[in-house]
């Protein structure tokens, strides 16, 4: 029964979750304010002083930092990560 009521939450809160995100993403006039958005949301819900999204950049093949909560905002489109090889496969 314990386990039941924990999953009905668990559902619950999720749908809660995917209702902010739909509102974030309806409320943001750009992607890098939406982006801006989700990583506040994710940083809040993780409890995480520092969350980033890098987006991979395919002309450049690198990925390169769109919004972060912890690191400068300066280093936004500024900062990014090359690929590293490990066994035959990408990995970024």
């Amino acid at each position: 029964m314990r386990e039941l009521e924990m999953t009905k939450k668990n559902y619950i809160k999720l749908l809660s979750d995917i209702g902010e995100i739909t509102d974030l993403f309806s409320n943001a006039n750009s992607l890098e304010t939406f982006l801006q958005k989700i990583v506040l949301f994710v940083s809040e819900h993780m409890d995480s002083e520092v969350c980033s999204i890098y987006l991979f950049d395919d002309k450049l093949q690198k990925l390169i930092l769109r919004a972060t909560k912890g690191l400068s905002l300066d280093s936004i489109g500024k900062v990014s990560q090359t690929r590293c090889f490990f066994e035959n496969k990408n990995y970024y």
